[in-house]
């Protein structure tokens, strides 16, 4: 860019000479630079010039144009810098915020999942309780309920009609949940009494297993038997879907999955959050350096238009 430049009046020179050396038409221009105010003030008019005698030599109208059009550009390069840092100050804010956003969708996505999670660990050890609670329930009815009686009213139940077999089921799931609430001592009063009530009516417990007698006799006299069934038929299954149910093990796996869809969600936020908190990092530093390059301009506007 253009810089003022010094002249040293020689011995004999002609002003004339000097002009046209830096395009100029008239000593005025050069003589009237407030650059020139302490010479003007000693020698009064250009004529009075003497050898030795230092002129500041302005810009041409050539120059001049090429300095005000280098004005513009430059008021131009600031209003785009200056917006450019908004706009990344702006989008530093907002990935930030975002970011922390993220973060907070992940906690509280933990804290859901932590919470299915950990009702779902309270209801699988209830039930474990529950099952251990029963066995000795279940061992002493096994007494009265012995599995070779089992098979005394086989060939009467296979024979009942469709209506018959569900009133079965569905007064095996009642005794079930009566014989699950119950003291162990009211429990042998009760199985003691209903298989001697169903014996006179020509009906034992095998009505209750048709059809399962194969795959759950064998469950009959596992511990934890009862205590895996009862809340199936409380929720409405079959007497066949049921005693070949394993509830602590659905329950096991449900909370092994919802631990993989909370781990996978919560890890998601968190990367997302990450790159968000680079990306506010990264305008801040883009606007860090455009600031510095403005006040470069804004030196070099001011020095211009002095």
């Amino acid at each position: 860019m253009y810089v003022d430049k010094k002249h040293k009046i020689g011995k004999n020179e002609k002003l004339d000479s000097v002009i046209k050396k830096y395009g100029h038409k008239d000593w005025k221009i050069i003589w009237k630079d407030k650059a020139n105010a302490s010479l003007v003030s000693k020698r009064k008019e250009p004529e009075n010039l003497q050898p030795g005698d230092v002129v500041i030599i302005p810009p041409n109208a050539k120059q001049a144009q090429e300095i005000a059009e280098y004005i513009f550009k430059l008021n131009e390069s600031l209003v785009a810098e200056r917006a450019f840092v908004d706009s990344c100050n702006g989008f530093e804010q907002r990935f930030t915020r975002m970011a922390a956003q993220n973060r907070k969708y992940a906690d509280e996505l933990a804290d859901e999942y932590g919470d299915m999670i950990h009702k779902i660990k309270l209801t699988n050890s209830s039930t474990k309780r529950t099952s251990d609670g029963v066995d000795v329930a279940a061992d002493i009815a096994l007494l009265f309920v012995a599995i070779g009686k089992l098979g005394q009213a086989s060939s009467k139940a296979a024979k009942s009609s469709g209506a018959e077999l569900k009133k079965i089921n569905d007064d095996a799931a009642k005794d079930a949940m009566a014989f699950a609430a119950s003291p162990v001592e009211k429990v042998i009063v009760s199985a003691c009494g209903k298989f001697l009530s169903d014996a006179k009516a020509g009906r034992s417990y095998t009505a209750l297993f048709v059809g399962d007698l194969v795959t759950a006799s064998a469950n009959l006299t596992k511990p934890s038997f009862w205590g895996k069934t009862i809340v199936k038929l409380h929720d409405g299954a079959s007497w066949s879907e049921a005693v070949t149910a394993d509830l602590s093990k659905d329950l096991d796996k449900a909370i092994e999955k919802l631990e993989r869809d909370r781990d996978a969600a919560v890890r998601g936020f968190l990367t997302t959050a990450k790159s968000l908190e680079q990306r506010a990092v990264e305008m801040k530093k883009a606007a860090k350096n455009a600031g510095s390059h403005i006040k470069k301009l804004e030196r070099e506007l001011s020095d211009l238009e002095s």
